[in-house]
């Protein structure tokens, strides 16, 4: 199934440039994972050391939060974009 998953354009060197990959993926944790499998260095940034996500790491599919629907087990539909955007802080 063709999804789209973007990321903020901070994240960019992180994915050779880009902030917009097509994936492969029935649910929300098929897209990070595989974003994650052909990004590493994207690991620490969405993800604490025992795997579970970021506190300040918000999903979106579509225009709708992951957290209003199933969490990363949320079923995805042929075209659907999977935003994924880590709050960044600094100054």
């Amino acid at each position: 199934m063709h999804i789209t998953a973007r990321l903020p354009g901070a994240l960019a060197s992180h994915m050779q440039g880009q902030t917009q990959i097509d994936v492969a993926a029935q649910t929300v944790h098929e897209v990070l994972a595989a974003l994650e499998q052909r990004f590493p260095s994207l690991v620490p940034l969405l993800r604490r050391p025992d795997g579970t996500l970021r506190p300040r790491v918000n999903i979106y599919v579509n225009d709708e939060h992951v957290r209003y629907r199933q969490g990363l087990e949320t079923p995805l539909q042929e075209g659907d974009t999977v935003y994924v955007t880590p709050i960044i802080a600094g100054g």
